[in-house]
């Protein structure tokens, strides 16, 4: 049987795999980034625990994200536009997006999400079974 704590992780990187793939099913933004947090420090402990380099390399690789990147994102993909935008136009709009996300366009927070969505997909193999360890060192 499955350690309780690696299907518990398996189900949160799949979690966060799917609200980047399916920006509906995320709840609001400190539910993603609370659920990614414990999913680094969960990631962090069986690193330890299997004495595994590779996954704690794999924890340096994930990028940071933040709230306000994270709302830009999703204001985006919804078709959302803010009063700013409409009252004072699109480029006013995105100067205070760029401004508030400090200096992160849009490609650069998508291209971050896809990173942790790649990551994730592969610690979720990693995480079920350690062999992938091997896996991955032998393709990268």
């Amino acid at each position: 049987m499955k350690n309780t704590k690696t299907i518990i992780l398996r189900k949160s990187l799949f979690l966060i795999t799917n609200m980047i793939e399916n920006i509906e099913s995320l709840h609001n933004v400190d539910e993603f980034l609370k659920i990614h947090g414990r999913n680094l420090k969960m990631l962090a402990v069986l690193a330890e625990e299997r004495n595994s380099d590779f996954i704690q390399k794999k924890i340096l690789e994930y990028p940071s994200i933040t709230k306000t990147e994270l709302e830009y994102y999703i204001a985006d993909v919804k078709g959302e536009k803010s009063l700013l935008t409409v009252v004072a136009g699109p480029v006013v709009g995105f100067l205070v997006n760029i401004i508030s996300t400090k200096g992160k366009s849009l490609g650069v927070i998508k291209n971050k999400l896809k990173t942790i969505k790649e990551i994730n997909v592969m610690m979720d193999r990693v995480v079920e079974d350690p062999i992938f360890e091997e896996v991955y060192l032998k393709t990268i």
